[in-house]
């Protein structure tokens, strides 16, 4: 295969990655940050740097490549966009919130059942709330996020499981 075939076959493969992988990134990135425009730039700007490094990358997991690149990105971006306006630096944990509407259900007892899920989530520090979001809605394996979240497997681990004493804690106060 020639250099031309060779380039066409990786952008074939490029925008099938693009256009199977976009819709997680802008969920992820809108949960980040509520900036349409600022989640598609940093999307945008992660495939720029993949496409430009494609020949040096080695990547086990393109998805969790992919949401850690974001992450890194959306922060870098708040960050410019936050020393530029008032010279105030940047916290990197990340404000995950859970909506009432992330959860659509028909029953009134199911939606309020719902609310009161949503607000345990949202009690929960924000890495909890990252690393549920990351693993029930995105289905992402411990491993995955381990490396989106730049932290060791344990640490995935030991969040989730004070994730789930917090919310069985406060279930149990409520019966």
């Amino acid at each position: 295969m020639n250099k031309k075939d060779s380039d066409k076959s990786q952008r074939s493969f490029f925008d099938e990655m693009f256009t199977q992988h976009y819709p997680v990134l802008y969920r992820y990135g809108k949960r980040i940050i509520d900036d349409s425009i600022l989640v598609e730039d940093a999307i945008q700007n992660v495939f720029v740097r993949l496409w430009e490094k494609r020949d040096t990358l080695e990547i086990n997991s393109h998805s969790a490549y992919l949401l850690a690149s974001l992450r890194r990105e959306i922060l870098g971006l708040i960050n410019e966009n936050r020393k530029e306006t008032d010279k105030v630096s940047y916290n990197p944990d990340v404000e995950i919130r859970f909506e009432d509407d992330d959860f659509l259900e028909k029953r009134e007892a199911k939606r309020l059942r719902k609310e009161r899920i949503s607000a345990i989530l949202n009690n929960l520090s924000s890495r909890q709330r990252e690393i549920i979001y990351l693993h029930f809605y995105e289905g992402k394996p411990y491993k995955d996020i381990a490396n989106i979240l730049d932290v060791n497997y344990q640490s995935v681990v030991n969040n989730l499981h004070r994730a789930f004493s917090k919310i069985r804690k406060v279930e149990n106060e409520k019966k």
